[in-house]
C-alpha cells in the first residue's frame, strides 16, 4: 500500500479547471485518499464537496450522492428534489451498484467509480469488485449510455490491480 496525498492533484486541478467538484466516498477513507482527504484541503484547492446537494457550473447541474456508508441510507429527498430541477443533470455517484436504484430517476449522466474496475481483470471483465462481489455487473465502461464506470487511478488496496490499468476519464460535454 502506499499513501496518496491528494493535496498537489486538487491543487493542479484547481489551477485548470476552477470548478471542481467531489462526492464523498467510504467515511473520506477510499481507496483514492486513505486519511489525508479532509474538509481544509478540498477548501484550501477550492473543490465544492457534494454530499447529497448539488451545484450549477454554466448549463449543466451536478448533483453528489456520496456513500451509504456516511449517510446510512441513499438520501431519497434529495434526488427528488435534484431530478425535477431543469436542465441537463449529472450524478457523482461514488458507488455503481447503486445505478439499479437510481436508474429511474430524471438524470441525464452518472459518474461513479468505487470498484476500481474489479480491481483484477481477467479478459477484459472484473473479478470482484466491494460492494457487487464477484463478477461485478457494473465494473468499468459505459452501461445504458449513460452510467460511466471509472476504474480510478489508484492502487492503495491490499490486493494489487492485475490486467486493471489506472485511468483517469474525461467526460466533454458537447453543444448540439
Amino acid at each position: 500500500l502506499h499513501e496518496f496525498n491528494p493535496e498537489p492533484v486538487l491543487s493542479k486541478l484547481a489551477e485548470i479547471q476552477p470548478d471542481v467538484i467531489a462526492v464523498p466516498g467510504d467515511l473520506f477513507e477510499n481507496h483514492e485518499f486513505g486519511e489525508n482527504l479532509d474538509k481544509e484541503v478540498l477548501a484550501a484547492a477550492n473543490v465544492k464537496l457534494l454530499n447529497n446537494s448539488s451545484v450549477q457550473i454554466k448549463n449543466f447541474l451536478f448533483g453528489g450522492v456520496p456513500s451509504k456508508q456516511i449517510t446510512g441510507k441513499i438520501d431519497s429527498d434529495f434526488l427528488k428534489r435534484f431530478s425535477n430541477m431543469a436542465g441537463y443533470k449529472v450524478l457523482l455517484c461514488h458507488h455503481p451498484e447503486y445505478y439499479p436504484k437510481l436508474r429511474n430517476y430524471s438524470i441525464h449522466l452518472f459518474l461513479s467509480g468505487h470498484c476500481l474496475g474489479g480491481q483484477i481483470r481477467i479478459c477484459g471483465r472484473g473479478v470482484f469488485a466491494t460492494g457487487q462481489g464477484l463478477f461485478p455487473r457494473y465494473h468499468h465502461g459505459v452501461y445504458e449510455g449513460r452510467l460511466v464506470v471509472s476504474a480510478g487511478c489508484s492502487n492503495t488496496a491490499s490486493i494489487p490491480r492485475w490486467g486493471n490499468e489506472p485511468e483517469v476519464v474525461v467526460v466533454r460535454f458537447v453543444a448540439d
